[in-house]
């Protein structure tokens, strides 16, 4: 009667490594780090100007925000500069290029 063959554990990757592996080879590293990105940037806009968000889409690595207000749109335009660089820097790495307001 064959036994059923034991494993290695030391030859067996651990699941946080197949997933790495995995995140790796099919490219899911960029849109997983943009999703991270936009749920910061909703955490860092302040509740006023959320509330005139209609929309928030992320595409290679840039965010793009539609108000509802003008004077929202142009309120998030000032904190760009400075939006970009506390998401990127929580980061630890480029994530976010540019912060498009519609």
């Amino acid at each position: 009667m064959n036994h059923p063959k034991e494993y290695d554990k030391r030859n067996v990757p651990s699941l946080q490594d197949v997933l790495r592996q995995a995140s790796s080879t099919y490219g899911w590293n960029s849109a997983l780090a943009e999703e991270q990105a936009k749920a910061l940037f909703l955490s860092l806009v302040p509740e006023v100007l959320k509330n005139r968000m209609t929309s928030i889409q992320v595409r290679k690595g840039v965010i793009f925000a539609r108000f509802d207000s003008p004077a929202a749109r142009q309120n998030l335009l000032f904190q760009k500069e400075a939006l970009l660089k506390e998401i990127n820097g929580k980061m630890r790495k480029e994530v976010l290029r540019d912060i498009v307001c519609q």
